[in-house]
C-alpha cells in the first residue's frame, strides 16, 4: 500500500493495525525492472482485465509470468 492510500484511508483498523506494529516485520522489496513495449491484444482480454480496475496491466503482467514460471517447471520435470 502506498503512503498516500495509507493516508486516504480512513478505516480504524487499518491505523489501528498500524498502532500495534504489523508492519514492524515488513521488508522493503524492490520492483524488478521492466520492458515498455507496444503489443496487440484482443479487445475482450483488454476489456476484462480493466474492468478489474487500477493495477489491471500489472494483473496481465502477473497472470503471464505465473504462465512462464509453469511453463519452465514442467519442462523441468518432463
Amino acid at each position: 500500500m502506498r503512503k498516500q492510500d495509507i493516508r486516504r484511508d480512513s478505516s480504524s483498523e487499518l491505523e489501528a493495525d498500524i498502532l500495534h506494529g504489523w508492519i514492524d516485520g515488513a521488508v522493503a522489496v524492490t520492483p524488478r525492472a521492466k520492458k515498455l513495449l507496444s503489443v496487440r491484444l484482443d479487445n475482450e482480454v483488454v476489456d476484462w482485465f480493466r474492468a478489474q480496475g487500477r493495477g489491471y496491466q500489472t494483473r496481465m503482467n502477473a497472470v503471464l509470468l505465473a504462465y512462464v514460471r509453469h511453463q519452465l517447471a514442467a519442462k523441468k520435470t518432463g
